[in-house]
């Protein structure tokens, strides 16, 4: 509805793979309930997301790491889209969907390997080690660089699942690249939103921190050398805490009147 009200067709899309990812929770609930695996509905779930973080991140990324750059009078970047943009989106969307369909086939691993790389390359374009004084602009980048890395490790649990477990490779998508991403643009929306200046505060920065230990602990929690349901926990506390941080700091900002009026 606001897609069409607005005539805002450039974000039509994204009311696509909303749709797409109700599918594949339906889909999931479905198995699930039949007591079958729920595997290819949460593919299907967390490949839509994947992409979505890749049209989304990849838009708004560049874009306010172009304003930050031109705010602090800095050499700007290009941040058109171009035909590796292009190209990186449409081999991420043949990998997930060969990762869905086709999940343990060597085709698969290789694909998601390509993508990998092309978002790699997609994301130094934006020069997010430019923007490393300001946080709130560098997290985009971290979100990124978790996306580019998860796809990769999703290759090599394909191709090597003995070397790397798919619980690794899911979870840096999911903890990682998902809970990272998610907390960058809630804090920057928050504090725009509110009337607050875009930059970080200590708060700011141990969400950021916390979200980033927690995903990794969550990624990495198989190899730690102690039972795996207690480094598991041990993740989840630290990741978990990156929510908590928020909710308690950005649900005041949420709930006062906006700084300077309307």
């Amino acid at each position: 509805r606001e897609v069409i009200a607005g005539k805002n067709w450039r974000n039509a899309p994204v009311c696509l793979l909303v749709l797409l990812l109700a599918i594949g929770n339906l889909i999931w609930h479905v198995h699930t309930a039949r007591g079958q695996s729920g595997a290819f509905g949460l593919h299907f779930g967390v490949g839509v997301v994947a992409i979505l973080l890749a049209l989304i991140g990849g838009r708004i990324t560049p874009s306010f790491t172009r304003n930050w750059l031109a705010k602090n009078s800095k050499q700007q970047i290009n941040t058109s889209f171009s035909a590796i943009d292009k190209l990186a989106i449409s081999m991420l969307i043949v990998a997930i969907v060969m990762w869905v369909f086709l999940p343990l086939h060597t085709a698969t691993g290789v694909a998601l390997l390509l993508a990998s790389l092309l978002h790699f390359v997609r994301l130094s374009r934006w020069q997010g080690w430019r923007t490393l004084s300001e946080p709130m602009v560098f997290i985009l980048h971290v979100g990124y660089c978790w996306l580019a890395t998860a796809i990769a490790l999703l290759g090599v649990s394909v191709l090597a699942p003995v070397f790397l477990p798919a619980a690794t490779a899911l979870h840096a998508l999911t903890a990682g690249a998902m809970g990272v991403m998610t907390l960058a643009v809630m804090t920057r929306a928050t504090r725009g939103h509110t009337g607050r200046a875009l930059t970080s505060d200590s708060a700011t920065l141990l969400i950021f921190w916390l979200i980033n230990l927690g995903a990794l602990a969550r990624a990495s929690a198989i190899f730690w050398p102690i039972p795996y349901p207690t480094a598991v926990m041990i993740a989840g506390l630290i990741w978990g805490s990156a929510f908590a941080v928020f909710s308690i700091v950005y649900g005041r900002y949420l709930l006062a009147p906006k700084i300077g009026g309307k």
